[in-house]
């Protein structure tokens, strides 16, 4: 029997199991995909309406970290998380101290469980940076950084995730540059 030739209801229940990609990567199904303009409408419909709703399940846990969602099936591969400062310090000291921050939690590791292309990082500060204010913390046997303003959340974050064989990519002007500290930090291996 084709694909087609199914009640709909039927292939959205296919639908929904391609959605979450927690068994194979959304590409595996990039044949089915592109097999008709009629699967492909109905995929970007119903895999991103599914894949939206179990990322606004796992954001409710992730508190300080906001989501792009995407559009269309083709989109689904690729997160983009933004760490805003201002929720990661959340009225705590404004010292990164040894306390997990409260979004390294089962949610976001079930984030970077899923088979996605890449998962996007992105810092954003919604204050100036005041060079004079020791905000940012000296990792034990090196000096302070200066200029990594709300990057060091991302440094500190990844270094806690401890996830370094995760597609994790980091696009920041300011921490670019500083690829010496980061080796140092042990946070990442390599930045894209």
């Amino acid at each position: 029997m084709p694909f087609l030739d199914l009640p709909i209801e039927l292939r959205f229940e296919v639908y929904g199991y391609i959605a979450i990609p927690h068994s194979a990567p959304l590409s595996a199904y990039r044949g089915l995909y592109q097999s008709c303009q009629q699967i492909k409408a109905e995929m970007d419909s119903e895999c991103v309406k599914v894949f939206k709703a179990h990322l606004l399940e796992i954001a409710a846990g992730l508190p300080g970290i906001h989501m792009e969602f995407p559009t269309t099936f083709g989109t689904m591969q690729r997160l983009h998380l933004i760490v805003r400062e201002i929720e990661y310090f959340n009225g705590r000291t404004r010292y990164i101290d040894k306390t997990p921050p409260e979004f390294c939690t089962p949610q976001f590791r079930s984030l970077l469980s899923l088979h996605l292309l890449s998962i996007t990082i992105s810092s954003k500060s919604e204050r100036k940076h005041d060079p004079d204010e020791d905000l940012y913390p000296v990792h034990e046997g090196f000096e302070p950084v200066e200029d990594l303003s709300p990057d060091w959340i991302l440094l500190d974050f990844l270094r806690r995730m401890n996830r370094s064989e995760s597609k994790i990519e980091i696009h920041s002007q300011q921490i670019m540059g500083k690829r010496a500290v980061l080796h140092a930090c042990g946070v990442v291996k390599e930045l894209v």
